[in-house]
């Protein structure tokens, strides 16, 4: 699953909130999170860089852009923002990984606004520049890792509230 499954729709809707059958969604994209990094460390296909940088998700790779994951669509496009935006679900994998891209490969990646889009060190190819719906969720998630003052704001709304209790009132939703 690219990782932008697990950003978008939570920016604002908290994902502990959301009970499963065996704990609730955060500790599933805590675990989905940590299928990537584990992914990219075993580095089945042995693409340059794997390992060290990991963040399989929706990105501009140099075939153009594409939804980009783990065994089904893996080229050796990384997207910085996959694994930034995930650090509220595994912290210290994701910081030790924007230490190391911005350590090894800032001078090629880092530009007026944070790491551009994406980059595949095996094919020797970086994005040269953003693209908005990718870096979008990262301040919103780095803010939640910090305060979890995005998710709570949200919550609050009672619409939100009577939304998520009608969901799960449904005979389906369990």
């Amino acid at each position: 699953m690219p990782m932008f499954v697990m950003h978008y729709s939570y920016l604002g809707l908290d994902p502990h909130k959301i009970p499963l059958k065996d704990g609730n969604l955060f500790d599933e994209f805590t675990k989905l999170t940590l299928a990537n990094h584990d992914y990219a460390q075993l580095n089945p296909n042995g693409f340059e860089g794997y390992g060290k940088y990991w963040g399989l998700t929706a990105c501009l790779g140099p075939d153009g852009y594409g939804a980009h994951e783990p065994v089904h669509h893996d080229n050796g496009t990384i997207a910085p923002t996959g694994a930034i935006s995930s650090i509220a679900y595994l912290p210290e994998p994701v910081i030790d990984m924007i230490s190391e891209l911005y350590l090894n490969k800032g001078n090629e990646l880092w530009g007026p606004f944070g790491f551009y889009d994406s980059f595949n060190v095996s094919r020797n190819w970086n994005a040269q520049g953003y693209i908005g719906i990718d870096v979008g969720p990262i301040a919103p998630m780095i803010e939640n890792y910090r305060t979890g003052k995005l998710w709570d704001t949200f919550m609050k709304a009672p619409e939100v509230t009577r939304a998520i209790q009608k969901i799960w009132s449904h005979p389906k939703a369990h």
